[in-house]
Parts: structure tokens; C-alpha cells; sequence
């Protein structure tokens, strides 16, 4: 089954392929081992993005999905609706929105006429580190209305998907607890992922990760369907809501055209469920897909299409997983892996301890190539600012390997003039453990500790400079990390 679709365009097309519109203007504020480049918003990338990504034929049609339902049955629809009452009855769509925000939805809900099947969509302008094959669209409700008038629905159901797949079940005698990282920080994973670890030894255990190519635009009838019918069984009001956009019209406006689409089916990123979604099809179809292989337990986190799984007993080779995966309509690129410090996960990886525990960590090499870049404009008189509030939403986390440390201070160095409320990252707290950063790099990429010779280049720029620095070790590090799991064999 392919996905109702129809593209055209409105006006001239002054560019005529994505590459066109894509180039090399990210400026670079800081140190940084790889040039960039900015993915714009034109009429070409928007149908690059239609054609190759949000529309495209699905990689593997599928009419049902296969094998008994993990999640998706009247059963867990039961167990989990006390979850979604109780969540339902706390918190709020309010909740970190200022009153102008506040006051401009409540006029929406009060006075826009619903229509939750038209969105909105652009280009995501976003930092490149390799010439881009596709553009990717942000697709958002036309009216405030038609995001947030039950936004509370879909947030009581992302809370109880948490709660409930993170209690441990049996699936026909094969042990699951896979769960949903909605909401989870960095720290509270880590020390899970480090219990299990421990739980399941070296010999008990096979760790697999894994993410989708285009999972958005993969996801099909077969998926959406019973995922409305779990949304009844929780709230009719969520059911009415997703069901009204399985068939939608699109526009997107760029400077020299307009491009209009439509669609059926699919997952577009402006849903209030877009992360609660995916992660609920992803565990239900991972269980569903090892069904009578002889897998003995499935144990790890979910979102989105990202996966970070420990498996024992009957692992199945892994052309027979992308196999399986395939029969659930997904196009899978997962990887074994010999240990914890190999894998990744929401763009970290992990960290050893002296406890025997691990640290969830943003890896390394993504952050030398991408951490300084940006498309946005920033005034030369705040880019010493900028620069500043970056490294130090950073900083905690690395002040214990003394490259890191160094190349962060580097950053740090020029006094803050005035805040940016969007450069700083989230702080994160220190690890409570002493880190075994030599265990770390060995294990990970086959390499020794970072060379001196590296740290005392950082040191000597000037600083609040622009560079870019090239380094043999460094470029090691940002080859492994920036590659797909399933590439780094060739690494």
C-alpha cells in the first residue's frame, strides 16, 4: 500500500535541486574539526522533502501488522487507562508557557473554527556536517486550536505509556522491559541501563541498537489503526482528534513559490504525540517482530525510532532482524554490540564508571564537529556570550577528561554580556563516580587517551576565536561517532 500523495508547486521554481539551496553557511563561532553546512527553507528542498522523505513509497508496505499484540490490545488498554486518568487529572498545557502564549491559545480554542487536517509545514534549517541527501519538513497545525485544545489528552497518554511499560511483563515466555524514555533525562537512564548491566553479565547478554530510516514517513495504515483504537479505548476525545488528521493537505511557503501536498497516513512532526506515538509503535512492533524466535528477554529503553536493547537466548543474525523488522513495515540499520561504551542512544553513548555503573554522555565526536555552529544571527557583540553559555551547559560533564575540559574552558574564557534564553543547554550535574575515560576510548574507538600535543593546540588559539583544526586522533573519534552503528564495522 503506498501513501495517498500529491505534490504541486504554485509560481516559478527559481531553484531546480536540493543542493542548490544547501550551503555552506552555518557560521562557526568557536573551535570546531569539520566544516558545516545550513539546509535552508525553498521550493526545491520542499519537494526534496515531500519526494524523498514525508511522501515517499513506503520502504515495506504492509496491509496488518504481524504476530499477537504487545501493546496494542484491549487488555493493556485497560491497564493503562488508570495510568492516563490519573495523569489527566495533573499538570497542565500551561505549564512553562508565559501568559502571552497562554492568552493566544485560549483565543484560538475560543474562536478559530477546528480544522485538524490542514498543517503548515518548512524546511527544518538545521547545522549539516556531510553534504545532505534529503531535506526534512517541520509540520505544524495551521491554528493554535488545533494543537492545544486536547493537548492535556496526549500528554496523560505519553505519562502512561511511562508507567506502564516500565513495569516488566512476560510476552509468550519471552521476559520484556522495554520502556519508554519519554521525559527521562540522561541520569535517571544511565542508572537504569547500569542496574541492568549488571543484572544481565557479560556472558547473559547481547546488546543491540538500532534506529528506522524515515520512520515518520514509514509509518502506514496498518500501524495507525490500532493505535486510534488503543486512543478510544483511553479517550475518545484522542481518538477523534489523530483520526482527523489520517488524511491531511499541506503548504509550504518559500521565498520564491508555494508548494501544496497532501497525504494519507504518515506522522507529521507538529503532532502533540509525535514522540509518545513512535515510541508506543516501536516497542509494540520490536516485541511483535521476535515473536517465536527464541529471544529469552528484551530489555531497554524506546524513543522514537531509536532503540537500545539487551537480548538473550535465540538472537536472531541480523539480516534475519532487518527481516523481521521489514514484516512490521519498518526499514531497519541496527547493530550488535560487544559492549556498553559501543552503543548509542539519543545521540550519547556510555560512559564506565569506577562503581561498575555508567554515565550517559553526548558523544564526543558530534560535539567537536557540531557544538559551535549555527545558522542563527548573532550579533558580534554577543557572540563571546554565545559562546560562553554553550560550553558551559557542557562543561560539568566533561571537566573530568582534561580535552574536553580544556577545549570547553577555551570557550569559556570571555566574560557573559548578555544572555541568550536559547544557548544555554539544560544543566546536567556532575556524575557522582569517578569516569574511566582510558576504559572509555579504548573500548569505544580503538584509541588511546587524547594526545597532549591536541590539548596544548586548543590552548594556544586565541581566545573567542573561529577555527577549524584538524587532528588524526580527533578525526578518528568524529568518523566513528558521526557514522551509523551498522557502518562502524568498516570503521
Amino acid at each position: 500500500m503506498q501513501p495517498a500523495a500529491r505534490v504541486w508547486v504554485s509560481g516559478p521554481r527559481k531553484c531546480s535541486c536540493l543542493t542548490q539551496e544547501t550551503r555552506r553557511g552555518a557560521k562557526l563561532l568557536g573551535i570546531a574539526f569539520r566544516p558545516a553546512y545550513v539546509l535552508a527553507n525553498c521550493v526545491s528542498n520542499a519537494v526534496n522533502a515531500l519526494a524523498t522523505r514525508h511522501l515517499a513509497a513506503f520502504h515495506h508496505p504492509i496491509e496488518a501488522l504481524p504476530n499477537p499484540p504487545y501493546i496494542y490490545s484491549t487488555c493493556v488498554a485497560r491497564e493503562m487507562g488508570a495510568y492516563y486518568d490519573q495523569a489527566l487529572r495533573q499538570g497542565s498545557w500551561r505549564t512553562g508557557k508565559t501568559l502571552v502564549k497562554q492568552r493566544q491559545v485560549e483565543e484560538s480554542i475560543a474562536m478559530d473554527f477546528p480544522n485538524y487536517s490542514r498543517v503548515k509545514a518548512h524546511i527544518k534549517t538545521e547545522v549539516v556536517l556531510t553534504w545532505p541527501k534529503k531535506a526534512r519538513l517541520i509540520q505544524a497545525f495551521v491554528r493554535l486550536r488545533d494543537n492545544y485544545e486536547f493537548a492535556d489528552q496526549y500528554r496523560a497518554f505519553t505519562a502512561a505509556l511511562v508507567e506502564w511499560t516500565h513495569i516488566p511483563r512476560v510476552y509468550f515466555g519471552t521476559k520484556v522491559d522495554l520502556r519508554s524514555a519519554c521525559g527521562l533525562n540522561h541520569e535517571a537512564i544511565a542508572k537504569q541501563v547500569s542496574a541492568w548491566l549488571e543484572e544481565y553479565p557479560q556472558a547473559a547478554r547481547t546488546i543491540f541498537v538500532d534506529d528506522l530510516t524515515n520512520m515518520d514517513g514509514s509509518v502506514q495504515n496498518a500501524h495507525l489503526q490500532p493505535h486510534y483504537e488503543l486512543y478510544s479505548a483511553l479517550d475518545p476525545l484522542l481518538a477523534m482528534h489523530s483520526r482527523a488528521s489520517h488524511l491531511f493537505k499541506g503548504t509550504i511557503t518559500a521565498q520564491e513559490s508555494t508548494v501544496f501536498y497532501k497525504g494519507e497516513a504518515t506522522v507529521q512532526s507538529g503532532a502533540q504525540d509525535t514522540s509518545s506515538g513512535q515510541t508506543c509503535r516501536r516497542i509494540d512492533t520490536f516485541v511483535r517482530c521476535l515473536y517465536g524466535t527464541g529471544v529469552t528477554h528484551i530489555i531497554g529503553f524506546a524513543f522514537g525510532d531509536d532503540l537500545w536493547v539487551i537480548m538473550g537466548g535465540v538472537v536472531p543474525p541480523l539480516e534475519q532482524m532487518a527481516q523481521l523488522q521489514a514484516k512490521c513495515g519498518w526499514k531497519a540499520k541496527g547493530m550488535y554490540v560487544g559492549r556498553p561504551e559501543q552503543s548509542d542512544f539519543l545521540g550519547c553513548t556510555f560512559v564506565p564508571d569506577e562503581a561498575g555503573g555508567y554515565a550517559m554522555l553526548p558523544m564526543i565526536g558530534r560535539l567537536l564537529t557540531k557544538l559551535f555552529w549555527t545558522w542563527r544571527v548573532v550579533p558580534p557583540r554577543r557572540q563571546a556570550s554565545y559562546i560562553r553559555q554553550v560550553a558551559e551547559g557542557f562543561y560539568p560533564r566533561f571537566q573530568s577528561l582534561r580535552f574536553m575540559a580544556s577545549y570547553l574552558q577555551h570557550h569559556m574564557a570571555v566574560p557573559e554580556d548578555k544572555p541568550f534564553f536559547w544557548a544555554r543547554p539544560p544543566a546536567q550535574d556532575v556524575h557522582p563516580v569517578k569516569l574511566c575515560w582510558p576504559e572509555f576510548f579504548h573500548n569505544r574507538y580503538c584509541l588511546g587517551m587524547p594526545p597532549e600535543s591536541l590539548i596544548q593546540l586548543i590552548q594556544a588559539l586565541p581566545k573567542a576565536s573561529s577555527a577549524l583544526v584538524s587532528d588524526p586522533w580527533a578525526e578518528s573519534v568524529i568518523e566513528y561517532d558521526l557514522a551509523d552503528p551498522a557502518e562502524r564495522q568498516n570503521i
